[in-house]
């Protein structure tokens, strides 16, 4: 069911293009310019902001949305044959991921003690209502991956040109005018934005030469390959999926030409194709990357919670959670969470 209102959280990778596309416009509709200009500045606002403030925010706005999302994981693990030798590895990360985005957000201290005022100028240099800007690029991106053209979605890309449906109504879903509905679309994108950002990179990753899903394909919910149960978890219905599109080469080709700082040394393993894919990326060249990183400092401020000693959710988040740091150097801050988020994939 389509919802009616941007202040609801997505719950999946899905539902998270269905939201930036219905902010944006790209899928036709009354948003565009204003809704940009508006959440740009809403962002703009919560960086001036304590930092345990925006991540308790972000918690209470998005911890159904997490909670569904983990109940999701489960249920596709649990209809996985037992040889699937891939499950492990793919839900390690992800629920890694889960586990280290409560954990943050529950026990963030101090935005400064993670960003450089330089960092910080920077990082707010990219929340402009421009349509050179990230989050206009990532937008105008997205709407290429799923398809639309004219606000109505064609075959270009992967979505199916007669039953491809956004989570939320475009006629009557419109960019808010009250302020707390506007803050809270600020504090959703802040909690969708890695979301998409691993959510898209680990799929395009996989579906090249140095994954395993190249010469897979989407063949629905009750498939036991590694690319069906992935899109499955991550809310993509295979009615609503291109059928053209359902390969891997051709999964991997439809990111490629929607956003094309994907292919960038994706020839690496995926923690250092990660790392090197966030190195100084441009704003209007790199909108999935750039919007990661504005979301980034909530999620690796110093804080209460340790990932060496918190509990695990499974035996590679206990063993490599060490590897938080892997990605110091990317960009001139910490980024911890990304590796602990990809640290499941060394198992």
């Amino acid at each position: 069911m389509s919802e009616n209102s941007l202040s609801v959280p997505p719950k999946n990778l899905k539902e998270a293009i269905d939201w930036v596309l219905r902010v944006i416009g790209k899928d036709s509709g009354n948003n565009g310019n204003e809704a940009i200009k508006g959440l740009a500045e809403e962002l703009k606002k919560l960086f001036d902001k304590d930092a345990g403030e925006v991540a308790r925010g972000v918690l209470t706005v998005m911890g159904k949305s997490i909670t569904d999302l983990a109940d999701k994981l489960g249920e596709v693990e649990e209809d996985v044959s037992n040889s699937f030798v891939n499950k492990r590895k793919i839900f390690a990360v992800l629920e890694a991921y889960l586990q280290y985005y409560r954990g943050t957000f529950e026990n963030v201290r101090d935005y400064g003690s993670s960003v450089s005022d330089q960092d910080r100028d920077k990082l707010k240099g990219w929340l402009t209502g421009k349509s050179s800007g990230p989050i206009a690029k990532l937008a105008e991106g997205l709407g290429k991956l799923i398809g639309y053209q004219d606000g109505q979605v064609k075959n270009g890309g992967i979505g199916n040109q007669s039953e491809y449906k956004s989570a939320y109504k475009r006629d009557e879903v419109k960019w808010p005018e009250s302020p707390d509905d506007k803050r809270t679309c600020a504090l959703i994108f802040l909690g969708i934005a890695p979301i998409l950002f691993y959510g898209l990179t680990y799929l395009y990753w996989q579906s090249t030469d140095e994954g395993d899903w190249k010469s897979s394909s989407f063949s629905g919910s009750s498939s036991t390959d590694a690319l069906s149960a992935y899109l499955d978890a991550m809310g993509l219905e295979h009615s609503e999926f291109n059928q053209q599109k359902t390969q891997g080469s051709t999964i991997a080709e439809a990111l490629k030409q929607a956003l094309p700082e994907l292919t960038k040394n994706a020839n690496e393993h995926y923690p250092e194709y990660l790392r090197k894919l966030l190195k100084e990326p441009v704003s209007s060249t790199s909108p999935l990357s750039c919007c990661h990183l504005i979301a980034s400092p909530l999620f690796t401020p110093n804080s209460t919670y340790d990932v060496q000693t918190a509990s695990p959710v499974s035996p590679s988040f206990l063993g490599y959670s060490g590897l938080g740091a892997l990605a110091g150097g990317a960009y001139g801050f910490n980024l911890g969470g990304l590796g602990t988020f990809v640290s499941a994939l060394l198992a």
